[in-house]
């Protein structure tokens, strides 16, 4: 791999999902700084994950090796899709399952709906009452 620079520091290698970075001041290497990229995985690749384990016998430890994972990730997702299997959507996270997905752009969609109501019928008691004065006078 090669070595590209930014500022006082040189990219001297990625492995397995981790960034050293080299620190370089006055041209002399001094240190070197462990940085983890967060890796972000597709709804898709999540439910396949949860699949190893829920429908092709795979222990959770034995589908994180083959898959590169962290345990407590993969716990989390499988939590997810339980869940979202009973049909809720534990907060702080998306939904995972297509059904779910929908479920939420639908729920998103009736809240603007509802919030438009609200403006609507708000308008309308102003444009009553302004023509109620209109017609005293």
């Amino acid at each position: 791999m090669g070595t590209e620079k930014a500022g006082d520091y040189s990219c001297a290698s990625i492995c397995s999902g981790t960034l050293i970075l080299q620190s370089s001041i006055g041209g002399k290497l001094s240190q070197k700084e462990d940085i983890k990229m967060r890796r972000t995985f597709s709804p898709d690749y999540k439910v396949a994950a949860v699949k190893l384990v829920t429908e092709q016998g795979y222990s959770v430890a034995q589908a994180c090796s083959e898959l590169g994972i962290g345990e407590t990730a993969l716990r989390r997702w499988i939590k997810q899709v339980q869940a979202e299997k009973q049909g809720y959507v534990l907060p702080g996270t998306k939904p995972l399952s297509p059904e779910q997905q929908r479920i939420r752009e639908l729920e998103q969609r009736i809240k603007i709906l509802e919030e438009d109501k609200e403006i609507l019928k708000k308008a309308t008691a102003i444009f009553m009452s302004l023509e109620r004065n209109a017609t005293k006078r």
